[in-house]
């Protein structure tokens, strides 16, 4: 009972958070150019990105799209509609889109903590410093989004 109450708390919350920041995860031109320039595998490297870098987007959208194949595969396998052997491909299809988010999850928390210094300490604080900005975001400014950046 747990895991299915929690289930559907944890989808309507992904939900609210797709409508929410649909909009600042759309793909724009600087995204193109922060993967040709090496993206997460060069953190040292200033790259175009604006509130969100191109990586941070596709997080956005994968987990969008595995938390509604969970959440659908899931449902689809409580009913007799695709016999006993639907309900089994929808079990399996629900433990491995599960995992693939689990596993994506844990790289994106590395991704946006641990991989860039003071963006821990932002989590907490949820203000960042104008060198961290320009550092990992610098295409990210004025009417850039509501959390904006403040002075070292």
């Amino acid at each position: 009972m747990l895991h299915t109450t929690s289930g559907a708390v944890f989808a309507v919350a992904v939900g609210c958070m797709l409508v929410t920041w649909a909009a600042d995860h759309a793909f724009a031109r600087p995204d193109a150019r922060w993967f040709c320039g090496g993206g997460c595998c060069t953190p040292t490297k200033e790259l175009p990105a604006g509130r969100f870098n191109a990586c941070e987007k596709i997080y956005f959208w994968l987990a969008g799209v595995l938390v509604l194949a969970a959440l659908l595969t899931m449902l689809l396998s409580m009913m007799p509609l695709l016999g006993t052997a639907g309900q089994k491909l929808m079990y399996h299809v629900h433990r491995w889109s599960t995992l693939v988010l689990v596993v994506a999850t844990i790289w994106h928390a590395y991704a946006t903590t641990l991989a860039k210094p003071g963006a821990l300490g932002a989590l907490v604080s949820g203000y960042v410093t104008e060198g961290w900005v320009k550092r990992f975001h610098p295409l990210w400014g004025a009417g850039a989004g509501p959390a904006q950046p403040h002075a070292d």
